[in-house]
């Protein structure tokens, strides 16, 4: 039940029709759209927002260009560096742009996402106690507001998923509401570029880097890893697909912080949700599809290196769902934002 991550058969489950438009509600919202159909290079002509996913087909690839122009963007460094994302046709480019130069491309989005205001675009009610918007104000959580009503999971974390509007091999945008100490397990965002604004509430974040099998992370114990692939595991040869991360300290992030990943820095992460709950603005740079699927995934610690872990491939956890729904306009069933 995790109609984000996973394919597009289960994408579809949201009932609303893919010939449906709707339009933004505040300008905040109309200005993120502008910047990511800027930066990503999108036609806005064709871009709507809409309410059910596209059915999306593999990105196309052109290897040979892609690493050029990668390499392109690093030599000519950060004057020659304005919507080149949108030269890209993201089918593995990002691995080959150094992370700092992916955040000076994208900081028009991040600038954006600082702007929007989250009580409007929720139309959220304030209240003497309840989730922090910001410093010396709180609002009522949405969680219990959202249509249809989940009951089928009491015992599970079931985090709830408002789709925004989606470009094909471009980007995404939508909201994800975490009732009151809601976890999102551990999963990754292969070759993808992510920033989150929290719009509500609090939570705490656990993330880690991705080894990057291309570029050394120019240390002792890279060198020691890439000679023997199976150090540090416990009980001999690690699972198939199992990849080798680093863990990140933890943090607690609260509204309206926003925060951002990369192909390698910070792509595994997981969420637990503060006790008033917490709503999340992510925009996907590009998004999920057929071909870049979401894997959840368990750690197995490094005993002879703390600094580095396995993580190993899971399926979906039992005990956690994700489910589209509708909430006010911003979902509604006509379809339409006023």
């Amino acid at each position: 039940s995790f109609v984000f991550f996973t394919s597009n058969q289960k994408r579809t489950q949201n009932t609303l029709s893919d010939s449906m438009t709707r339009k933004p509600k505040n300008e905040a919202l109309t200005s993120l759209l502008g910047t990511l159909r800027a930066v990503t290079g999108s036609n806005s002509q064709s871009c709507s927002f809409h309410a059910s996913y596209h059915n999306e087909k593999g990105c196309i690839q052109n290897s040979d260009r892609n690493h050029l122009h990668a390499e392109t963007i690093q030599s000519k460094g950060e004057d020659h560096i304005d919507q080149t994302i949108g030269q890209l046709n993201y089918d593995g480019e990002f691995e080959s742009i150094d992370s700092e130069v992916l955040r000076r491309l994208v900081e028009p989005i991040w600038n954006d996402l600082a702007t929007i205001d989250a009580e409007k675009m929720l139309a959220l009610r304030r209240v003497d106690t309840g989730a922090r918007l910001y410093e010396g104000m709180n609002v009522r959580p949405i969680h219990e507001e959202i249509s249809p009503p989940k009951h089928e999971y009491p015992h599970a974390s079931c985090v709830r998923y408002l789709h925004i509007a989606e470009k094909e091999r471009k980007y995404s945008i939508g909201v994800f509401v975490f009732p009151p100490h809601a976890r999102m397990p551990l999963h990754d965002h292969p070759k993808m570029c992510v920033l989150s604004r929290v719009l509500y509430g609090d939570l705490t974040k656990n993330s880690l880097d991705l080894e990057n099998q291309t570029v050394s992370r120019q240390s002792w114990l890279s060198s020691i890893f890439s000679s023997n692939q199976n150090v540090g595991w416990k009980g001999g040869k690690a699972p198939a697909n199992s990849k080798r991360a680093y863990k990140r300290e933890t943090e607690y992030l609260q509204a309206p912080d926003v925060t951002m990943l990369f192909p390698y820095k910070g792509n595994l992460h997981e969420f637990v949700a503060g006790p008033n709950g917490a709503a999340v603005l992510d925009v996907l740079i590009p998004p999920y599809d057929e071909s870049r699927d979401c894997t959840f995934y368990n750690i197995q610690d490094d005993e002879d290196h703390p600094d580095a872990c396995w993580i190993i491939p899971t399926g979906q956890p039992e005990d956690f769902h994700c489910i589209s729904g509708n909430y006010r306009y911003l979902c509604s069933e006509e379809g339409e934002m006023e």
